[in-house]
């Protein structure tokens, strides 16, 4: 006999492929119906899972429908879809998960389930220039990026004098140095919301006296 599972506040394809995936047919209801189904006699779901991404709480008639119904399984869905854990919702209590407390409920969780830490040293990760047609991400440390702002610092002798226009995006790693090697010398960035082609970013130029114009090749 298949589960029967309600899935509470998603309208999600891919979380209805999930728990489809698993075998079962899930019923769709909003969060809102959920004190309805707290109030209720007769048994409501297997499962019952709760897509609570966007939401900043638990809402309180989890606590409630967890009282009236305490032989219901709840999943509460935060940031991953995981099949497995779907499957085996159907008892608090499987071999090979955890319970984690909160008000009212009891929610499961792998126990072998990894966290991903971010490197400590990770600063940035940078678009490259795109040569090859395929996006790829360069992976900067802190300490590349002073070193590079301090290189460019150095090289051209730059004083809080500089005055340069903002002239290529940051998130292009030339503008980025541009931004970096300036600000490390003191200088002023100069921001403006058109482009090369438009009257207004040259008047930009004149209005606040910048000093350089960083640009590609394409520009001169």
């Amino acid at each position: 006999m298949s589960l029967k599972i309600t899935v509470a506040g998603s309208t999600d394809r891919e979380l209805e492929g999930v728990v489809r995936s698993c075998g079962a047919a899930p019923s769709l209801v909003p969060l809102a119906q959920l004190p309805a189904m707290a109030q209720a006699t007769t048994r409501q779901a297997d499962v019952l899972i709760v897509d609570l991404r966007g939401q900043s709480s638990v809402p309180p008639a989890l606590g409630a429908f967890r009282r009236q119904h305490p032989t219901t399984g709840i999943l509460i869905v935060s940031k991953t879809l995981d099949p497995d854990l779907i499957l085996s919702v159907a008892e608090i209590g499987v071999p090979g998960y955890s319970t984690s407390a909160c008000p009212g409920l009891k929610a499961l969780r792998p126990q072998n389930s990894r966290e991903t830490h971010i490197h400590d040293d990770l600063a940035l990760l940078l678009n490259t220039s795109g040569s090859t047609g395929s996006p790829k991400l360069v992976r900067l440390s802190y300490s590349n990026l002073q070193s590079n702002a301090e290189s460019i610092h150095q090289y051209l002798q730059l004083t809080p004098g500089e005055k340069p226009i903002a002239s290529l995006p940051m998130s292009y790693s030339y503008g980025l140095s541009v931004i970096n090697s300036h600000l490390l010398a003191g200088g002023t960035l100069v921001l403006v919301e058109h482009g090369v082609l438009r009257r207004e970013f040259w008047d930009c130029i004149d209005l606040y006296s910048c000093t350089s114009l960083a640009g590609r090749r394409a520009l001169f």
